[in-house]
């Protein structure tokens, strides 16, 4: 009854763990392209993706901050949650876009980075104005807890909020 902000009736979710492995990412991309190609071909599948997490809760997400060029990153309030995915994840999830574009075969590993950004943390790092086409400095956390850059993206989409706590069933 409660509204996630995403589908669920017909969504199926499956975990692989690739961490035991010990795989270039060149192996670990084509044995995740074949788990997409197989998992396309089953009677009823609709969409696939692949992610390094969801939405709500599933524990392989990861946080990094997140702000404008130019900008301190604390001033931008800017520690979130992020998941790597693949082109269909917003279609497979059912997460609609309130503007801008999903992810497409345009965004590969060898592209420019880009970001879609949930549309709270849009409204938080560019208040009233338009994400789409802005710039965005990414950052992670080292060991001593300093902040390194490691990238810096282009806002291409904003979605819509979706939770992020854990599913009670």
């Amino acid at each position: 009854r409660h509204d996630m902000g995403m589908g669920r009736d017909r969504l199926g979710v499956a975990n692989l763990n690739f961490n035991v492995q010990r795989w270039d990412e060149a192996r670990l991309r084509r044995v995740v392209d074949r788990v997409l190609e197989e998992t396309r071909r089953e009677p009823g599948v609709e969409e696939v993706a692949v992610s390094s997490g969801m939405p709500f809760g599933m524990p392989s997400r990861f946080s990094i901050s997140a702000g404008i060029p130019g900008r301190p990153i604390g001033s931008t309030g800017s520690s979130m949650t992020a998941v790597a995915a693949s082109p269909a994840f917003f279609r497979t999830i059912e997460v609609p876009l309130l503007y801008g574009r999903p992810f497409d075969d345009r965004d590969h590993a060898g592209a420019a980075p880009v970001v879609v950004l949930a549309e709270g943390t849009a409204a938080r790092l560019f208040g009233t104005a338009n994400a789409v086409g802005r710039q965005l400095v990414i950052q992670t956390r080292t060991g001593s807890g300093a902040s390194k850059p490691i990238a810096t993206a282009t806002v291409i989409g904003v979605g819509r909020d979706t939770d992020t706590g854990f599913l009670i069933g």
